[in-house]
């Protein structure tokens, strides 16, 4: 982590591994607002080479964007539950499923959902996490995606929809 604290480190991560900054977290994209507004002072602050920042050319205009896109709602990236963003929501989620906390997952997906019903990813694992116990509200979760046109989320939902076919056959006994 940089001296700097956590959002300048996530910034320098986003801003190296992200090729969308519509993919960065906010923090990163006030902060690259900041490194635009003066470089030098900003490269002093993080404690990195200017010329190292320098390889990744960004612009106002492709900031300004990113944060447009997001103010409409076409990211998400907001926490969702517990300071997490969707998509570390999902990864949380899939590890409490693989240590067999099946409850906890559940109730950190009813959160998220809570705070982000909209959000195609969180619909998704809520809908995964709802399968084993009550396939009905499985059911509703993965209905609020008819529309969404994200492939990815489209995807999982493709394959949540298989999963409870799956499961409410096998609960009649069909194999």
């Amino acid at each position: 982590m940089l001296r700097a604290g956590t959002a300048a480190t996530t910034w320098v991560v986003d801003r190296f591994t992200e090729t969308y900054l519509d993919r960065w977290s906010r923090e990163s994209l006030d902060w690259e607002l900041v490194y635009l507004h003066d470089p030098v002072a900003t490269a002093k602050r993080v404690e990195l080479p200017l010329t190292l920042l320098e390889e990744r050319p960004t612009t106002h205009r492709q900031v300004v964007a990113a944060l447009s896109k997001r103010l409409s709602g076409a990211v998400g990236d907001d926490p969702v539950a517990q300071g997490l963003r969707h998509d570390e929501v999902v990864h949380a989620i899939v590890g409490l499923v693989r240590d067999d906390q099946l409850d906890a997952a559940r109730e950190l997906a009813e959160r998220a959902a809570r705070n982000a019903p909209d959000n195609p990813h969180v619909c998704n694992v809520l809908a995964f996490c709802l399968i084993p116990t009550d396939r009905p509200s499985a059911h509703r979760a993965l209905d609020r995606l008819d529309g969404v046109r994200d492939p990815r989320a489209q995807g999982t939902a493709a394959m949540n929809r298989c999963t409870v076919a799956l499961a409410q056959l096998k609960s009649r006994g069909a194999g």
